[in-house]
């Protein structure tokens, strides 16, 4: 996505049918929100990001908020993305509006957020969807199905395109 015209949380936009909250990555390891809802919990997957360490987000409303914060890298699976948890156990929360919930110290860029789930002060999930939506699709230039657009790598979806005979279904994944 374009972070260069996102400096803060507040720019990022309104849900026009009033259910949706925001995050946004900033291209400097910022994690931005704008939220119409109060919330104490959450964690999100950084895609193709990798954090340093497991104390790699810090500041931001959840800091101010108390919130124990804890970030983890990828776990080996099929993919490369690290993970972000911040929690309470007193009851605190971070108000419904706007600005910088953390910031994370990662190795490098990421392509944005993911696996987004928020909760409210009961526990209950509230909607939260990165912005802008990421987009995810084969990044391998020598696979028939590359995809120019793609930021992230969407993984398990490469395919081996050899052969040249049309009535052959080349696109088994691998």
């Amino acid at each position: 996505g374009d972070n260069n015209n996102i400096t803060d949380g507040c720019c990022l936009p309104d849900d026009p049918a009033g259910n949706t909250s925001y995050l946004h990555l900033a291209d400097d390891g910022a994690v931005l929100y704008k939220s119409i809802y109060d919330f104490s919990g959450l964690q999100f997957d950084i895609v193709d990001g990798l954090v340093n360490g497991a104390e790699a987000a810090s500041g931001g409303a959840a800091e101010e908020a108390g919130l124990t914060m804890s970030t983890s890298g990828p776990d080996g699976t099929d993919s490369n993305n690290s993970r972000v948890l911040g929690f309470t156990m007193d009851g605190t929360f971070i108000p419904a509006g706007c600005g910088v919930l953390t910031n994370l110290d990662l190795q490098g860029g990421a392509a944005g957020l993911d696996a987004i789930s928020i909760s409210n002060t009961l526990g209950e999930l509230i909607v939260f969807d990165n912005y802008p939506e990421i987009i995810l699709g084969c990044m391998d230039e020598t696979a028939c199905n590359y995809d120019s657009s793609a930021q992230a790598e969407e993984y398990g979806e490469v395919f081996s395109c050899t052969g040249t005979d049309p009535g052959v279904d080349y696109t088994a994944a691998v």
